[in-house]
């Protein structure tokens, strides 16, 4: 099957405790110029804290620098809760291939926020 998702690369493009930037790239079989993502990232979750969901959406990247692939998507959520052995937050990624108006592939997966020391 050609329009699939075979693989979603993140990557963390800053991360303060006033906002974190998450940028996506859908990876698939055959790429098409009718080709979009959508989706959003919800959270955080963590098993040890109450926490209020809160659902943000996926957006184009304004101004991408030369060579960034044409399914990359962003996400920007303010005031991120940071991953940490104590209080793993996460947050939940749900994205979605489409093709001429039609729901391809999707792909779902959770990932935590932090920094390195």
């Amino acid at each position: 099957m050609q329009d699939r998702i075979r693989d979603v690369h993140h990557q963390v493009r800053s991360l303060s405790p006033a906002q974190a930037e998450v940028w996506f790239t859908v990876v698939v079989e055959q790429y098409a110029p009718t080709m979009e993502v959508r989706g959003r990232v919800v959270g955080p979750r963590c098993p040890s804290r109450t926490t209020i969901e809160i659902s943000y959406p996926l957006q184009r990247i304004p101004y991408p620098p030369d060579g960034t692939p044409p399914l990359t998507m962003r996400v920007v959520i303010p005031d991120p809760s940071l991953w940490r052995p104590d209080a793993p937050y996460l947050y939940h990624a749900h994205l979605e291939l489409w093709r001429d108006g039609e729901r391809v592939s999707e792909k779902e997966f959770d990932l935590g926020l932090r920094t390195r020391t």
